[in-house]
């Protein structure tokens, strides 16, 4: 599992965090499946910037691409895991 923090902030304000929950649908009930998650706090991470004092011309590119970024790669997973769990309910 891991866990994203600001800089000099506490485990309170994470930020992102996600890991490998192999065996959770077994737990509830299911059959044994690997799994991953991950999510991410879009408001908690523009929250972190104003208290930053981010100024539009410090930076903006690099935060916005990798907000595009957090948010395409949680979009892509979200894929690969409903292909998954559609060919798991065709067997």
């Amino acid at each position: 599992m891991f866990e994203i923090s600001p800089p000099d902030e506490g485990r309170m304000s994470v930020i992102a965090g996600g890991g490998r929950y192999d065996g959770l649908l077994e737990e509830l009930g299911g059959s044994h499946t690997p799994g991953i998650g991950f999510g991410m706090g879009i408001e908690r991470v523009i929250e972190n910037i104003r208290r930053q004092n981010i100024s539009q011309n410090q930076d903006t590119e690099r935060i916005s691409w990798s907000l595009i970024s957090g948010m395409q790669l949680s979009w892509k997973l979200s894929s690969y895991v409903l292909k998954y769990v559609q060919m798991e309910e065709l067997h």
